[in-house]
């Protein structure tokens, strides 16, 4: 609707000593059609995390998995237990992580889309979960360091590609991920 009124606007049209997108008459009718036909949600799609775990489960034990399985599994526990964007997982670091006990801690000192002056990131952390071990998160970003510390040449960033060349993924590429787990959940 905005968009309509925006482009009547535009054109300059003035009536009664009013631009046509603010005239009375005009916003009424723009009020009318909203109330008649609202805007829809594009995120309709509501999924039941219980399938997504139960599928994680089954990717046990963690180091007989492949690295493709490895990767998929520690991409959706981060996914699932950081409510954060898609670009946050990427600009995890190894320089910046930090191992201690029972979890990691990745400190993030880059700009993200919803930085602000005077706001400072939010440290990440992967703690263990020992009431079940198959959905430790630990337990997997464990298995997937060892896994790509001997891939990971000159490559900071925390996730790398599970096929040759094994480089830096892209925000793009953990989306992808993050489906095909939703995808293979059932």
């Amino acid at each position: 609707m905005n968009t309509a009124r925006s482009a009547l606007s535009a054109l300059g049209l003035v009536i009664d000593n009013v631009i046509v997108g603010a005239h009375p008459l005009v916003v009424r009718f723009m009020k009318g059609v909203y109330n008649l036909r609202p805007t829809k949600s594009k995120n309709i799609c509501v999924w039941d995390v219980s399938l997504v775990l139960n599928y994680l489960r089954k990717l046990s034990p963690v180091n007989m998995l492949t690295l493709q399985e490895v990767t998929l599994k520690h991409v959706m526990f981060i996914a699932l237990t950081n409510a954060t964007r898609v670009q946050t997982l990427k600009f995890l670091s190894v320089d910046c992580m930090e191992k201690l006990r029972d979890e990691f801690v990745f400190h993030l000192d880059v700009l993200l889309k919803q930085s602000r002056p005077g706001y400072q990131n939010p440290d990440v952390k992967r703690r263990a979960f020992p009431p079940d071990r198959k959905l430790c998160v630990y337990t997997v970003l464990k298995e997937y360091i060892k896994r790509t510390d001997i891939l990971r040449v000159h490559i900071k960033q925390l996730l790398i590609s599970y096929i040759k060349p094994h480089k830096a993924v892209t925000c793009s590429t953990i989306s992808r991920w993050i489906k095909v787990v939703l995808q293979n959940r059932v």
